[in-house]
């Protein structure tokens, strides 16, 4: 997910913009509610390992990279055009995200 921000080397004015953006922000609402349709999200995954095989019990481990992609018209204005890195997690707590379920899984273990 990125948010395009005008100014280059400004980075106290593209702060400025970011909280402006997410000042009336409801991370809780789907980026799509308010159209009534379903937020439509890519996924890719990569597998890194898949190792420790219990034939027994048929679990498993498995490491993976997990890319989720959507589009939130929120966060677009006119007035942007360079990507902004979201890799601080204070500010990707505030903004919506997919959540991600496994139903069949034993244990599921995240690292951002």
């Amino acid at each position: 997910m990125f948010i395009f921000v005008s100014r280059p080397n400004s980075t106290i004015d593209d702060l400025n913009l970011l909280d402006a953006l997410l000042k009336n922000y409801d991370r809780r609402a789907l980026p799509t509610s308010h159209l009534g349709t379903p937020t439509e999200v890519r996924c890719e995954m990569y597998i890194r390992s898949f190792g420790s095989i219990n034939p027994s019990t048929m679990d498993y481990e498995v490491d993976l990279y997990l890319r989720q992609k959507w589009l939130d018209e929120r966060l677009k204005k006119p007035e942007m055009s360079k990507p902004l890195d979201l890799n601080d997690p204070k500010l990707v707590q505030r903004i919506w995200k997919p959540e991600v379920f496994s139903p069949t899984r034993n244990m599921l273990n995240f690292s951002m």
